[in-house]
């Protein structure tokens, strides 16, 4: 008969200290006639606490987290994985996730603790979770199950602790709760006041040339939840000051995307929305950051996602299948209030730029291009006249009315004819060129 001491349990170690029947650690016993019971005592015996933990930087309230999608049964290597948004959270959460079955999360920030001693921490999850103060996994409660409570102890100096907290869903509730009991701490769910963290910043994109405005592309279709544009033809592409459905040719069935560059003025978690109807998403790089995909009328969705101060990709995808046309995006974080993202906050590359003001020649076609686009006051179109044929400038609104028209002699070869532009409204417009029997359409935004 005999026993294994010192032993480590839920990060305590104890120490054998004896038997119910007396006599050594290990003893040999005869065999007894009756039933009988032999109980080996232990007691909990000091260990180092672990230190507290400097961040590396300025810390936020919350936790981050990294939220991913799969099919597992049981928690994967997520350091080896892409997650398919991030953020901050104020607790462990499961409100980011863009579904119910088939996900996870990994939270990381730091978890503060009162008083120098011993601390139990709890995770209750369906389906699999583990905890790890530092590099220490304190709780494993990994696996399909439904939702089922597990602890783990350790030993903890009085401060700030590095906190990780992973978790899976394969299929069925949706369950995650996180607490602690220690010196001075009943049993609790970790309060949102003793999580901090280090923002995950993403960082700034550096576009070539950029310029104020987005490129959209158009497209007509009827769909119940938004389609993959890449796989569609545009009907039409222009640029744009602002998120704007204006450049619409029919009010059903149709579908914008918007990409370009969002500013942002200072490091931070800047949350982001959309409000649509119907269905829309919002993505920072390749991040989805906002879904309010599908068929319903108008309402608003966010997301949350930490920034370095500068320019970042950025892009709305939209569509309307019947009803009202509805697309709102806006934007709050450090210093700026909730608000309609405004025109001197977007951009786009130079070189989209410079694409989107010169149209394609073909037969009959005109060689024209126009600048600066967009335009306030003044836009000069240059012109490859063929011939000395009097040059016509045609300016046609979203509703293909014409709004302005000028003639001007020409010569061959290059020509610039300076259009005023001042008396026209901010949006999107379609300014016809024409010299004897060529033409050229190209498009125009009017920006204030």
């Amino acid at each position: 008969l005999g026993v294994v001491s010192p032993q480590t349990v839920g990060g305590v170690t104890y120490e054998f200290t004896g038997w119910s029947q007396g006599g050594a650690a290990t003893q040999t016993i005869a065999t007894p006639t009756d039933d009988a019971t032999y109980t080996a005592t232990f007691q909990a015996v000091s260990s180092p606490l672990r230190p507290a933990d400097t961040p590396p930087a300025p810390t936020v309230a919350g936790l981050n987290y990294f939220y991913y999608e799969g099919t597992w049964d049981v928690l994967p290597a997520f350091a080896n994985l892409t997650p398919v948004r991030t953020g901050g959270v104020s607790t462990p959460d499961l409100a980011p996730r863009a579904r119910d079955d088939n996900f996870g999360f990994r939270y990381t920030g730091y978890v503060q603790v009162p008083q120098d001693g011993q601390y139990t921490f709890f995770t209750n999850s369906d389906d699999g979770s583990q905890l790890f103060i530092g590099n220490t996994l304190v709780v494993n409660n990994d696996g399909l199950h439904a939702a089922q409570e597990r602890s783990g102890s350790i030993g903890l100096k009085a401060g700030l602790h590095a906190i990780t907290i992973t978790f899976f869903e394969k299929n069925g509730q949706q369950v995650l709760g996180v607490s602690y009991q220690g010196p001075s701490l009943s049993k609790q769910i970790i309060p949102a006041a003793a999580f901090s963290r280090v923002p995950n910043l993403r960082p700034a994109d550096t576009p070539a040339s950029p310029s104020a405005g987005l490129d959209y592309q158009y497209y007509q279709g009827s769909w119940s939840a938004l389609p993959n544009f890449n796989s569609l033809t545009p009907s039409r592409t222009g640029t744009v000051g602002t998120v704007s459905l204006s450049p619409r040719l029919r009010d059903d069935n149709f579908g914008f995307r918007y990409t370009g560059f969002v500013q942002v003025p200072q490091d931070g978690d800047y949350t982001f929305f959309t409000e649509s109807d119907d269905g829309s998403q919002l993505f920072i790089g390749n991040t989805l950051v906002v879904n309010n995909d599908g068929l319903h009328g108008a309402q608003e969705r966010s997301g949350a996602i930490g920034l370095k101060a500068g320019l970042h990709a950025f892009t709305v995808t939209f569509f309307e299948r019947t009803g009202q046309q509805v697309l709102v995006a806006r934007y709050q974080g450090p210093g700026l209030s909730k608000q309609a993202i405004p025109a001197t906050s977007l951009f786009r590359s130079g070189a989209a730029a410079a694409v989107a003001s010169r149209e394609p020649r073909g037969p009959g076609q005109l060689a024209a291009m126009l600048y600066p686009n967009p335009a306030q006051d003044v836009v000069t179109v240059s012109v490859q006249a063929p011939d000395a044929k009097p040059i016509q400038i045609d300016i046609l609104d979203a509703q293909s009315r014409r709004v302005h028209t000028l003639t001007q002699a020409a010569q061959p070869g290059l020509n610039r004819v300076e259009v005023p532009v001042s008396q026209l409204g901010s949006g999107l417009y379609l300014l016809q060129v024409q010299c004897g029997n060529d033409r050229a359409g190209l498009r125009l935004v009017v920006s204030r």
